[in-house]
């Protein structure tokens, strides 16, 4: 029985559901063992299985899919990639875009670094604000506490981190707001 024979055997067998399915999972472990190969893992010989692999599906397939079509494809794109490289196409898309991006991030600091100048000369204070936002809620928090709820409580009512709060009335704000003892 000659090879194509048998991959008809085996297409027929399992039907052409099976054997797409089982295709996607052969490419996906070729995949991977070209990773391994690319990262330079001198011990690992598995690409040769893998590749084996997706060939017998490859060849599966084509008793799904037309292969004069497939032939005409590859063709054609082959024709087009040696043009490219014939044109340059590849280094000048690579050179190109490269210094767009140089370009591109260059001018955003430029931009940035002469907006903060404009508004540090119009004197705006530039920086995160002194203090907390909490500061202005003492009078918030300390209805909260006379109320006798617990920190945890209160956090969530002002849409803080329990921490942030306790930190809030560790650092000043306890003068002024009645500090409650730790009930959780």
């Amino acid at each position: 029985m000659q090879v194509q024979e048998k991959l008809k055997t085996i297409w027929d067998h399992f039907g052409s559901r099976k054997q797409i399915l089982k295709t996607i999972e052969e490419l996906n472990e070729f995949s991977a063992s070209l990773s391994r190969f690319l990262n330079d893992d001198k011990g690992y010989f598995g690409v040769y299985d893998e590749f084996a692999d997706v060939e017998i599906m490859l060849e599966q397939l084509k008793f799904l899919f037309d292969v004069e079509v497939i032939n005409e494809k590859k063709n054609k794109k082959i024709e087009r990639t040696l043009e490219r490289i014939e044109n340059c196409y590849y280094m000048e898309r690579e050179a190109i875009s490269e210094r767009t991006k140089s370009a591109l991030a260059e001018r955003i600091s430029e931009r940035t670094k002469s907006a903060l100048a404009e508004r540090k000369r119009k004197g705006v204070k530039l920086g995160r604000p002194k203090g907390s936002k909490l500061e202005q809620r003492k009078a918030e928090i300390k209805k909260y506490q006379d109320l006798g709820l617990n920190k945890t409580s209160i956090a969530k009512l002002l849409g803080v981190a329990r921490v942030t709060y306790i930190n809030f009335l560790n650092s000043g704000g306890k003068n002024e707001a009645k500090k409650v003892k730790n009930k959780n």
